[in-house]
């Protein structure tokens, strides 16, 4: 019964350190759109223009 109990108390704490890394991993993840923008390229291609802010640093991206 102890070993029973110690083997589901040291499983226990391997999958909270197995999952706490990913977690906090997922909550610093996000981006915002802070411009947006239409531009005309070369042969009458209308496009988005996005400003993309990750808290680092800005991310152009054209497409």
């Amino acid at each position: 019964m102890i070993h029973l109990f110690k083997t589901c108390m040291i499983t226990a704490f391997i999958l909270g350190l197995t999952w706490s890394a990913p977690l906090r991993a997922q909550d610093q993840r996000y981006i915002s759109i802070r411009n947006t923008d239409t531009i005309w390229l070369p042969g009458n291609i209308c496009a988005y223009q996005f400003r993309l802010d990750n808290c680092s640093g800005t991310v152009n991206l054209a497409t």
